[in-house]
């Protein structure tokens, strides 16, 4: 059966301190989810192929929710162009939607200037966190239900040291919100493998050991993990496929297996790029390719492609050839985040900012870890992100009527719900191998 792809993403957090005390007890879970297995997950093909494209639902925003999607996806593609520009490997792939989730899940138990950083580098200053809090809401709730035939799911989760107080207005919250579980345990290797356990089980087993430690000081661990699956909307099969090469961003050549598609898309081409995408499912989802020209530099390209706000204006038939690819990163966003103005709740100015707990605490570090595969099926995907929270220690052209597109060079993607073109996953592939 030609099966859809996945894409997953999973945040942690992580505060810090220590205890012995090896019990793990939940707090206010919510209601056991009926156990699914991945195989279970997928439609029949004569269900995805021969239905009608009639079951896709825009997400409903207010006029707020609608103003806060924009600056958020604007946020996604700032972090993803400065992550570029500091990109040391081939190839890059970022959640921005995991850490969002991540990010704004952590403002509500913030204050002060701490708080105001991190709105502000959303560009959200204007707005109360319940208006935050419910976009996220809302923006989860779309995205479950946008594609009957594909699957989103999102699941939070806070673990804090067993000896210590969380505040109950912190927990209500997010549990709320969020629909986050919270754990009291004790920050040991036995929490260190309940912790990633419980990622493994939430993203169907593609997020796996990523939690490697925790700190002796280790106050909280908070995770979210975001779970996509789609197809291509149309069937591609093995005819689809071709033996081509690749020239990666060093100008060495590598073997491809390159994927064939014809067919009438929203098409962009000038100066600087050319880009088209893909639909998923009952095209709730998408697919976007941004090719640079041979002779333009791959970040004046994206930084193009950025500023352009109508990039879908030409409806064309396109011959568009892609690379089976399978790609990821891990990298640590703590340099990334800051050169963004979130500074302050790495050294908090005033300890009462983190208002979680009441003994003081700081964000060490934020740690995200992806992966992507793509082929004539459909694309799966997966990331983790975790933040680390410490003691504060004071540490600191109009295009032909056929448009060819062979993206046999390094090039551009993001996976994104069309409605509020929100990106789950944004990436750079300057290889195939």
């Amino acid at each position: 059966m030609n099966k859809l792809k996945i894409s997953v993403i999973a945040l942690l957090g992580v505060f810090t301190a220590c205890n012995t005390d090896e019990s793990i007890e939940p707090v206010e879970t919510g209601k056991e989810e009926q156990e699914e297995t991945v195989d279970s997950l997928w439609l029949q093909e004569e269900d995805i192929y021969n239905a009608p494209f009639k079951n896709q639902k825009k997400i409903a925003l207010d006029e707020n929710q609608q103003a806060i999607s924009e600056k958020v996806n604007d946020f996604s593609w700032v972090l993803f162009f400065k992550s570029f520009e500091k990109k040391k490997e081939k190839n890059l792939l970022l959640s921005p939607l995991s850490l969002t989730q991540n990010l704004m899940m952590t403002c509500n138990g913030l204050r002060g200037k701490s708080l105001e950083e991190i709105k502000l580098a959303f560009g959200v200053s204007e707005f109360e966190m319940a208006d935050l809090n419910q976009y996220v809401l809302q923006l989860n709730k779309g995205l479950a239900e946008a594609d009957s035939r594909s699957k989103y799911r999102t699941d939070n989760s806070v673990w804090y040291r067993n000896d210590l107080t969380m505040q109950t207005d912190f927990i209500e919250k997010v549990n709320h919100w969020y629909r986050a579980e919270v754990f009291p345990a004790a920050m040991t290797e036995e929490t260190l493998d309940s912790i990633n356990d419980w990622a493994y089980h939430k993203t169907y087993g593609r997020i796996k050991d990523f939690l490697t430690n925790l700190a002796p000081n280790t106050q909280t661990v908070m995770v979210n993990t975001v779970y996509f699956r789609g197809q291509w909307f149309d069937k591609l099969t093995e005819k689809n496929i071709r033996d081509g090469i690749f020239r990666n961003e060093n100008g060495e050549e590598e073997s491809a297996k390159m994927v064939m598609y014809h067919g009438m898309y929203n098409y962009v081409e000038n100066t600087k790029y050319q880009a088209t995408f893909r639909l998923f499912g009952n095209m709730a989802y998408a697919m976007d390719f941004i090719l640079p020209k041979e002779d333009a530099e791959p970040a004046d390209a994206l930084a193009q492609y950025m500023q352009d706000k109508e990039r879908n204006r030409y409806y064309r038939h396109v011959e568009l050839d892609f690379p089976r690819f399978k790609s990821g990163s891990k990298m640590d966003l703590y340099e990334l985040l800051r050169s963004m103005g979130i500074t302050n709740v790495f050294m908090p100015e005033d300890p009462s900012d983190i208002a979680m707990f009441d003994e003081p605490t700081s964000l060490g570090t934020v740690i995200q870890q992806t992966s992507i595969t793509v082929n004539e099926k459909g694309a799966e995907a997966a990331a983790a992100t975790a933040n680390k929270w410490f003691w504060d220690s004071g540490e600191e052209t109009t295009p032909p009527d056929t448009a060819y597109m062979k993206l046999e060079r390094p090039f551009f993607y993001t996976i994104r719900e069309t409605s509020t073109n929100t990106p789950l996953f944004i990436g750079y592939q300057g290889s195939v191998k």
